[in-house]
Parts: structure tokens; C-alpha cells; sequence
């Protein structure tokens, strides 16, 4: 889900509203990884101040539609 919710951002597909998304996008700013769980192979974000990026990765998971995302 991380892979369509990046595809999302770099594609354009969607705005911000920056008056009313300010705390997501500032959450998105400072998304951090788990450093420990990367020493372990694993891909686990930190789960501090993500209220935001996950709310945004719902919203592409389930309102975007996948053929949206297919690459030219």
C-alpha cells in the first residue's frame, strides 16, 4: 500500500489543501522509519504522529481507483 500511496504523490493524482490539511502534511514531512526494524530486514514506520499518512493511504487504497495508477 506504500508503493500506490507514493505513486499517489508523485503522480499528481490528488491536492492538499494546505488551510485545511496542515497538521497531515506536516505528519508527512516528518514520517520516520524504524531504524531497529530495518536492522532486521523489516520495513516498519514509527507510529508517532502518523494519524495523517495513514488516513491518506486509506483514502488511496480505497478511493483511488487502481487503473489509475498504471503507468504510461
Amino acid at each position: 500500500m506504500l508503493r500506490m500511496t507514493s505513486m499517489v504523490l508523485n503522480q499528481r493524482l490528488v491536492r492538499f489543501c494546505r488551510q485545511t490539511t496542515q497538521k497531515t502534511i506536516q505528519e508527512m514531512q516528518t514520517y520516520a522509519w524504524d531504524a531497529n526494524a530495518a536492522q532486521r530486514g523489516e520495513e516498519k514506520p514509527l507510529k508517532v504522529h502518523d494519524h495523517g499518512p495513514d488516513a491518506f493511504r486509506y483514502f488511496v487504497k480505497n478511493e483511488v481507483p487502481y487503473w489509475r495508477l498504471a503507468t504510461g
